[in-house]
């Protein structure tokens, strides 16, 4: 199973021992709409039953050195189409970059 779908498996069942093996040390997570970046850690806090899930996840490339993906994610403020390229080194996800937009439900 590729890394990023290992990943979103992960995240989703919250398996937090796995997405700590799948995420670089050195990982960081920018988003755009925020302009912000997170360490590793800071993304892995958000880990919880309260983190909405990916909905529609589609991995829509991937190979040993990048991946991108979009899903809908439903938040307490509306629902987002969210776009992620993911960097992955060394065998593991060490930058991901995402921006969103806003949707009607």
């Amino acid at each position: 199973m590729a890394i990023i779908q290992q990943f979103y498996d992960a995240w989703d069942s919250q398996d937090i021992e796995t997405v700590d093996k799948l995420t670089h040390e050195n990982f960081i997570a920018w988003s755009h709409s925020g302009n912000k970046g997170f360490t590793k850690e800071e993304w892995m806090s958000w880990i919880s039953p309260d983190f909405p899930k990916a909905e529609k996840l589609r991995i829509i490339f991937e190979n040993d050195e990048i991946a991108v993906t979009h899903q809908f994610m439903s938040f307490k403020n509306g629902k987002e189409a969210v776009l992620c390229a993911w960097s992955i080194k060394e065998g593991k996800i060490i930058r991901c970059e995402t921006d969103a937009t806003p949707i009607s439900s």
